[in-house]
């Protein structure tokens, strides 16, 4: 007996989907849930392309020593501002 799924319970598996952490029935009930509902295949597009940019958006972050001393510059400049 195939199951239903409601749309927020699929765009979960979507999601887990993208993490490699979805369960095979899990892959399988999206699947069918896809087949029949255009709300839920255009989530899943739409999250299966913001995660191929974030992977290849080669994202670099500033170190945590660097990042404390732009805080207190950036607290410096606003304090000197409002004087």
């Amino acid at each position: 007996m195939i199951k239903f799924i409601k749309c927020d319970k699929a765009n979960h598996i979507c999601d887990k989907i993208q993490y490699k952490e979805a369960k095979l029935t899990e892959r399988i009930l999206l699947k069918v849930h896809l087949m029949l509902c255009t709300l839920c295949r255009d989530y899943t597009s739409k999250n299966i392309k913001l995660s191929r940019s974030i992977e290849n958006a080669n994202i670099r972050v500033i170190h945590s020593d660097k990042k404390i001393i732009l805080k207190a510059l950036i607290q410096n400049e606003i304090l000197k501002n409002k004087a």
